[in-house]
């Protein structure tokens, strides 16, 4: 990285924006040296290990949707589990996608009960 570069969004900013763990494996979340769709530097929040852009999810709410996930309790929406169980590391990518999923239904879920909640 060089510090001469101009960035679009600088490290600081995007680390600002990070609220969470990553919404598929759990893990750290960060800023991510890239180029925006114009080709300028710029730093982008996301996960290294699931090699995706995202800003983060509350850690219960992943916590919640893992268990849910490993407990296989009906809450899968992909592929069944069978499908991806001929090696630890298929399986593990199926885990992650399926919590990451379920992750983002939950936040929406609670966030519309809180706006009801609100409202009564």
């Amino acid at each position: 990285m060089s510090e001469n570069k101009a960035y679009k969004i600088s490290r600081e900013i995007c680390a600002k924006n990070i609220s969470g763990v990553c919404p598929g494996c759990g893990g750290v979340v960060e800023p991510i040296e890239t180029v925006n769709n114009s080709g300028e530097p710029t730093f982008w929040s996301g996960c290294n290990h699931c090699q995706e852009y995202c800003c983060g999810i509350d850690k219960n709410i992943w916590q919640t949707s893992r268990k849910l996930v490993e407990e296989d309790r009906g809450f899968t929406s992909y592929k069944s589990r069978h499908d991806y169980e001929d090696t630890p590391e298929r399986l593990e990518y199926w885990k992650d996608t399926e919590t990451k999923h379920l992750s983002g239904q939950i936040q929406q879920i609670l966030f519309e009960y809180k706006k009801i909640a609100e409202a009564i």
